[in-house]
């Protein structure tokens, strides 16, 4: 070269170099094992030829003596000084690693190649020789392998140092080098290389940082739990260097983002895995939307360090935007994260900085922003507690000596070399600070195994050594933080300690445990808005870290929901595990009560009581080990609950149940525990609800139930008033300077709204006046008949025959009945969701209803992410509520449109006029542009059906314009004014209806089935979708509401505080049981028969000689 001086001439080469030197071919055939098939990136010439010389020096190496090795080793490390090209200088390096295989490295510390090594990388003014060093780093890495993991330790800095090398073939190298090093090496060397890489990312050279971003990359992929354990120093060197403003280093660091992410296992944050990515490599566009998401996401599993280096950058930059609005969601998001962590050391290296932009917060204008800067400070100090960032630090490295002192003795014994007991003990303290419910003994007994076995070492004694280092690691962590620890003389299914729940932005449960024992049937119970159907839907889901893999789960909803024409057959074809034979699905639904003909009968057709029995069918295919019911008794009349009590008190031995429900009756029977739900926390009482009940009266007392419900939105009733009135005495009071308690009350009061604002409340409802319909100048007179109606799902088969009955706007009226008897279906006939088989049911033309079906909640499924104001403002646009015109009985079919577009047909409805008694449509035909057609409503029922969709929806028209719909400002402000009516404050009115609880969507339910200002109001089983709270408002609601009310509800406390009649349907028939001129009962059970009353309210008439099918 001219370039290298040499104060001697190198020693004869072994063979293996001699052949490289002269041009000697080596057929790549000849390779040994599988070296040649791995290699770093390059061309494939380059990679054969060094692979190849590799294997021909390993072949030699193996007739040499161990002074001949060293010698050899010697040589081979000067050849590679003596060659021209990068190609041939690979090969040389890699003769190195061949001879170090075969020789080991007792032979290469003989030839003082490390020192020699530590030559070349710091030749500064000769590139060869640093090129050489990286290159011959990779061949002893290849050859020798865990063996050269001491000495690779202690070159790494340099090794680190070249990947800013001013040369393109070092720096080539170098690269090479690492990658090979961390494909090769222990997981735990991998960590133990790490921290030098991280000098490498801070380095100031831009070529430096590069090569160290893609070897970050590489050690992510070899070696991911340890990388994982070290993202809160990673993150923070990856955030610099997407900020960097060299692109090479920007563009690095953007590639490596993706595979450093996904190191992080916690399940929660790997959903938002591509969020995430987004926010932390283009932060400017990507994090308010991560934002939201982490506002929505639903965890049951604590945040840890790995997971909070994710989201601190997000929150970090969000505190640090302009806009009031994402300033808030930041802290909103802080405070709901923190809460979720159990170690406050996980807290400590984030709490600094989190710290000063959250006190920043704190000065802020907005008082919406300093309220809930103010909480997030309180939940960021007290998770953190006296822990401080450099106290952590100082107990991980008191923890790491201990480990390392006591590998140390142990290794003592083993008869290694100084330097590999060293490595070997450094290699057991990488394991300090491993995740709870991550391997140590394991993962250590793997790393030490070559280690151990190259001395002799049997496997038992460094299962030995691995399990005490467990133990050191295990007990500096601590027990989980918990409220209740697992007894060990009980046969658990499920043992999982110190989980966590929230929900859309609240904390649900905080470091408590889930302890199920099998065969055991429990029973939850807990306030509204505590988080029980949710713990449910996520042990269903089985997505709690450690949660046992092999435990079989099946979640029985409440609802079952199915297309329209769905045979019960065909319906579990499509439900249950695969290769289930027709046989045995046969066989389990005999087993529950299905006949022959009620297997092909629809799903549609089948009462609550038999959906369940469905439900049940379905779960014995799968055969769970644990089986999981939401509400179970909802829709179910008593002898439906009876069988259902049955079943599961004697068909499932060894299953271990977990339900919730309000009817505590129900739990009482079957549930053998009780697990309470309380102050965030899960408490287990080994006995029945009765028993739980005696033993804690004043808890069971504040339970969910109509009549607590009832005596809670009394009081927040009273307490509104209470406060109008204080607030408009405090015009007259002087504005005197508020004394510091006082002070300190507001501030209180203004940190809490922020939290007040999403938990479910009592607050009252209040409906809007229909006002009067044309016509009428008394409530009294009927708005409603239904003449002779009679219908049934098939002609053969009748669920109501030849029914009469009317309806006032005074009318506060019970259908009630066993499940199947068809009350839904009547209900359905009278407000014109269905047409009946014969007979006609009659509607004041300007008559506004509002039907509240059991499944209503649908209605929000596609608006999720919009605010309530949106969603309303979206419904009703153009004054129609588009929800209305999608129903089937005023959307026309396409059939129904071809029809429609036929010469001389009629095509549309543009007037409406009464003539005496009678109700007139004024239509156009098609071919008759210039004159419109005067018909009657009577002539027109007899016309194609499409007609009769024409004029229903045209009477849509004209009752949203008598409403005043038409010219209602859909405006901010009305829509915000109709919202507050019903409980949804300014905040709730501007959050997306994802945060919303139960509670809360129910009352927007509420609020848009109410904003037409209907007359009359039906409510399909409303004590099944609301909670108790919202119930309650609602039965206030209703009693002092202006116009007519219909229920259906199994719940009589319900019933009785609404309704002042009865009616109930049995066998084909309906009949009033109870007088409302009185409001009392007859003395007859509301279960038996009673003569039809006519009262001014509503008046019932019935005649009926089909009886009632089982299957509907």
């Amino acid at each position: 070269w001219g370039r290298r001086a040499r104060t001697r001439a190198p020693p004869p080469p072994p063979p293996a170099a001699m052949a490289i030197k002269t041009g000697t071919r080596f057929d790549s055939k000849q390779k040994e094992g599988s070296s040649a098939a791995m290699d770093a990136k390059g061309g494939k010439k380059e990679r054969d030829a060094a692979l190849v010389a590799l294997d021909a020096a390993a072949a030699a190496a193996k007739e040499l003596d161990a002074a001949a090795a060293a010698d050899a080793l010697a040589a081979q490390l000067a050849a590679t000084l003596s060659v021209g090209s990068s190609e041939e200088r690979r090969a040389a390096a890699f003769s190195v690693g061949g001879t170090a295989k075969s020789a080991g490295a007792d032979a290469l510390a003989a030839a003082g190649a490390v020192g020699e090594l530590r030559r070349m990388f710091g030749e500064r003014k000769d590139a060869g020789s640093r090129e050489a060093a990286a290159a011959t780093f990779e061949g002893l890495v290849r050859g020798l392998g865990w063996a050269f993991e001491p000495a690779a330790l202690e070159l790494f800095p340099l090794l680190v140092a070249a990947q800013g090398d001013s040369d393109k073939d070092a720096r080539k190298a170098a690269l090479k080098a690492g990658k090979t090093f961390f494909s090769k090496c222990s997981a735990p060397a991998a960590k133990l290389a790490f921290p030098m890489l991280l000098v490498g990312m801070h380095d100031k050279q831009w070529r430096t940082k590069e090569g160290c971003l893609k070897l970050v990359k590489d050690i992510a992929k070899a070696a991911p739990a340890q990388m994982e354990q070290s993202l809160p120093a990673v993150m923070p060197a990856m955030m610099d260097s997407v900020a960097d403003t060299h692109d090479k280093v920007h563009a690095a660091a953007v590639a490596a983002m993706p595979t450093v992410c996904g190191v992080v296992q916690n399940a929660e944050t790997q959903t938002l895995m591509e969020l995430f990515v987004g926010a932390l490599t283009r932060p400017d566009k990507e994090t308010a939307a991560c934002l939201e998401r982490l506002m929505d996401i639903t965890f049951v599993n604590s945040i840890d360090s790995p997971s909070l280096a994710l989201m601190v950058p997000v929150m970090l930059r969000s505190l640090r935007d302009r806009k009031p609005e994402i300033m808030k969601q930041a802290c909103q998001t802080a405070s709901n994260i923190f809460n979720l962590v159990m170690d406050p050391a996980s807290i400590a290296p984030f709490a600094p900085p989190l710290a000063y932009e959250i006190n920043k917060a704190l000065n802020h204008d907005q008082p919406e922003v300093r309220a809930a800067a103010e909480v997030a400070m309180d939940v960021l100090t007290k998770g953190l507690g006296d822990t401080k960032a450099d106290a952590v630090e100082t107990k991980a490295k008191a923890t790491v000596a201990a480990i390392e002192e006591a590998a140390t003795k142990a290794i003592a014994e083993w008869g290694l070399a100084p330097e590999l007991a060293a490595h070997a003990a450094k290699l057991c303290g990488a394991y300090e600070g491993t995740p709870r419910l991550s391997p140590v003994a394991s993962a250590l007994q793997a790393a030490l195994k070559p280690i151990a076995k190259s001395a002799g070492v049997e496997s038992a004694r460094v299962a030995e050594l691995a399990k005490a280092m467990e133990k050191i690691v295990r007990d500096a962590q601590g027990s989980p933080q918990s409220n209740v620890h697992p007894d060990p003389k009980r046969d658990y299914l499920v043992q999982l300690e110190g989980i966590i729940l929230a929900f859309t932005g609240r904390v649900l449960l905080r470091r408590t445990s889930l302890l199920l024992e099998r065969g055991r049937r429990y029973g939850i119970v807990g306030q509204n808005g505590v988080g029980k159907t949710t713990l449910l839907t996520r042990v269903a889901a089985r997505d709690i870290n450690g949660f046992p893999a092999d435990v079989k789960c099946y979640y029985v909803a409440h609802e079952i929901l199915s297309e329209k024409d769905d045979t019960v057959i065909n319906f579990m074809r499509g439900m249950v595990p695969k290769g289930t034979s027709e046989e045995t699905l046969v066989s389990s639904l005999t087993d529950v009560g299905f006949s022959d003909a009620m297997r092909e009968g629809p799903v549609s057709a089948l009462s609550g009581g038999w959906r369940m029995k469905l439900a049940i069918a379905r779960s014995m295919l799968h055969e769970p080990d644990l089986l999981i019911l939401d509400e179970p008794t909802n829709h179910l009349d008593v002898k439906s609950v009876a069988w259902l009590t049955e079943y599961l008190q004697v068909k499932l031995p060894g299953v271990t149940v977990l339900v919730v429900s309000h009817e505590y009756t129900f739990l009482d029977d079957v549930c053998t525990n009780i697990i309470h739900i309380h102050d965030q926390m899960l408490s287990y009482h080994d006995c029945g609800f009765n028993d739980f009940q005696a033993a804690n009266p004043e808890i069971v007392a504040g339970l969910p139930t109509v009549e607590n419900a009832a005596k809670k939105a009394d009081a927040a009733a009273e307490k509104d008033l209470e406060a109008r009135k204080a607030e408009l005495g405090t015009g007259a009071k002087s504005e005197a300077a508020p004394t510091a308690e006082e002070a300190a009350a507001a501030k209180e009061a203004e940190r809490k709204r922020v939290e007040e604002a999403n938990r479910p409340s009592a607050l009252p409802i209040v409906f809007p006046d229909g006002g009067v319909l044309e016509g009428l100048r008394t409530r009294s007179k009927p708005v409603m008949k239904a003449e002779g109606m009679t219908f049934g799902y098939t002609p053969e088969k009748l669920l109501l025959n030849d029914v009469s009955v009317k309806l006032t706007r005074t009318a506060r009226l019970a259908l009630t009945g066993v499940n199947g008897a068809g009350k839904t279906t009547l209900m359905k006939l009278l407000f014109g969701e269905m047409d009946p088989l014969k007979g006609e049911v009659w509607k004041h033309h300007n008559l506004r209803m509002s039907y509240v079906a059991q499944h209503s909640m649908h209605h929000l499924e596609d608006n999720l992410d919009t605010s309530p104001i949106v969603y309303i403002q979206q419904r009703f646009f153009m004054g129609q509520d588009r929800e209305v015109a999608k129903m089937d009985f005023l959307k026309l079919t396409e059939e129904e449109e071809e029809m429609r577009q036929k010469p001389a047909e009629i095509n549309a409805v543009v007037g409406r006029q009464e003539r005496g008694k009678d109700l007139f449509y004024e239509l156009t035909k098609n071919g008759h542009s210039d004159k419109t057609f005067w018909e009657p409503l009577q002539s027109l029922k007899y016309k194609a059906s499409y007609v009769l969709k024409l004029c229903k929806n045209y009477d849509e028209t004209m009752k949203a314009e008598a409403s005043g719909l038409a010219i209602r400002p859909i405006t901010v402000d009305e829509v915000r004014k109709h919202l507050n009516d019903f409980g949804i404050g300014p905040l709730l009115a501007d959050s997306k209806i994802r945060r919303f609880s139960a509670g809360q969507r129910s009352r927007l339910v509420l609020a848009a089935a109410m904003w037409s200002k209907p007359h009359l109001i039906a409510l399909d089983e409303p004590t099944n979708y609301l909670d108790n709270d919202t119930l309650a408002a609602l039965t206030k609601a209703l009693r002092d509401f202006k116009g007519g009310v219909v229920v259906i509800s199994h719940n009589q406390a319900f019933i009785d505080s609404v309704c002042n009649e009865v009616w109930r349907v049995e066998d084909g028939t309906v009949k009033m049981i109870v007088d409302p001129n009185e409001g009392k009962r007859v003395k007859k059970s509301r279960f038996g028969n009673s003569d039809s009353t006519v009262s001014l309210a509503s008046m019932v008439s019935s005649t009926s000689t089909a009886s009632l099918d089982s299957l509907a």
